[in-house]
């Protein structure tokens, strides 16, 4: 996360300027929520924008995720990287997100994704939403 290093001043208005202003680096992605088992032998869930499971469409991603600590919940957007072009593919993302489970590790091998997490909502089991998100991305909530 950047922030502009001028305020600048509202147009029409008094010479207050605005307050610091954060901004992230768009991805072609599609945006996910993940979340690490709270408890021993759960499930690690990547859940879609409109509420779709599609953690078997990323095993690479969840192998990854097993090593997070439980409890965890991160809102980010899911990257495709394709090594022939040499850059991210917003079409090897429809193809992984499109995918039967078993289908998924061959894909996985050949297109491998990625997880970009723009925000911490839970840590440890404990809803961050409250505090301020310059805080939760911060890392602060680990101390």
């Amino acid at each position: 996360m950047r922030r502009w290093s001028r305020c600048r001043r509202r147009p029409g208005r008094s010479s207050r300027p605005y307050a610091a202003v954060a901004y992230e680096q768009k991805f072609d992605g599609h945006r996910a929520i993940l979340f690490t088992p709270a408890a021993p032998g759960g499930r690690v869930l990547l859940q879609t924008r409109r509420g779709s499971l599609v953690q078997d469409r990323f095993p690479d991603l969840v192998a990854a995720a097993e090593q997070l600590p439980g409890g965890l919940v991160l809102d980010g957007e899911l990257l495709v990287w394709d090594p022939e072009a040499g850059g991210l593919s917003f079409e090897a993302l429809q193809r992984r997100a499109a995918a039967r489970a078993r289908m998924a590790p061959a894909l996985a091998a050949r297109l491998p994704a990625h997880f970009v997490a723009f925000d911490v909502l839970q840590a440890d089991g404990t809803e961050l939403l409250a505090a301020k998100r310059r805080f939760r991305v911060s890392g602060g909530w680990c101390q």
